[in-house]
């Protein structure tokens, strides 16, 4: 994972570099078809949302379903950005 992050900023640094348009989406976990598991850690997620401590960390690692995944990948097709726009998780979960 640290690789894919760091290969991730990188690509993202050189987009907005070259000024291009661009839309860039980031989700952490993607829920779908074969994959629910994670959605058993829902509760402990909540709970570590509210402490202080891990609250940060904890929304940033927020599960996409794939839904949403979807309907912001519509969404970013079909509004094209000006420059560079990114969807972090909360703005995905909001669709």
């Amino acid at each position: 994972m640290d690789d894919y992050q760091v290969c991730r900023a990188k690509c993202e640094k050189i987009i907005k570099q070259a000024s291009l348009n661009a839309s860039i989406i980031r989700p952490w976990y993607i829920v779908g078809p074969g994959h629910y598991w994670p959605i058993l850690f829902l509760p402990l997620s909540k709970l570590l949302e509210i402490i202080p401590a891990t609250s940060v960390k904890a929304k940033a690692l927020r599960l996409v379903f794939l839904s949403q995944m979807l309907n912001t990948l519509v969404y970013a097709v079909e509004h094209a950005p000006e420059k560079v726009r990114v969807f972090e998780i909360e703005e995905i979960r909001k669709r």
